[in-house]
């Protein structure tokens, strides 16, 4: 994953993500998640491999991963 300033607000940012309105809800396993966008597309992750049209046709554009991927790495597991 590509190294990112969480605090910074890029289009990599996971600040960025939720201050536009992003809805990020991790899953059961590290890697996986559902990423849904304001208008209300629903993009699955597992193992950090997204279903987006960005992931899927063109293998992600940010060093081989997509933006929603990479805004779930940005999520930090809550200690159990």
């Amino acid at each position: 994953m590509p190294t990112i300033d969480l605090f910074e607000n890029t289009k990599l940012s996971l600040k960025n993500a939720l201050s536009r309105g992003y809805i990020i809800t991790p899953g059961d396993r590290d890697g996986s998640g559902v990423i849904t966008s304001p208008k209300g597309h629903s993009y699955t992750i597992e193992g950090f491999k997204c279903d987006c049209p960005d992931s899927a046709l063109r293998g992600g554009t940010h060093k081989g991963h997509c933006k929603h991927a990479i805004w779930l790495s940005q999520l930090y597991p809550c200690p159990t």
